[in-house]
């Protein structure tokens, strides 16, 4: 699923019982091929969260 700036929202591997190396070799491979990996999604901070952060 992607968001409306076209940022990956979710994504699911399911894979045998004890065979994490599998699911984070694939993840890798998928993160490396996606168009999307270098993009940041937008901060929004607003005026409240500021002042709080400085005081």
């Amino acid at each position: 699923m992607m968001s409306a700036s076209a940022l990956r929202i979710g994504l699911k591997f399911t894979g045998r019982f004890a065979d994490e190396l599998t699911l984070l070799q694939l993840w890798k491979h998928y993160e490396e091929s996606a168009p999307w990996k270098d993009r940041k999604p937008a901060i929004h901070v607003s005026a409240e969260a500021v002042e709080i952060a400085t005081t």
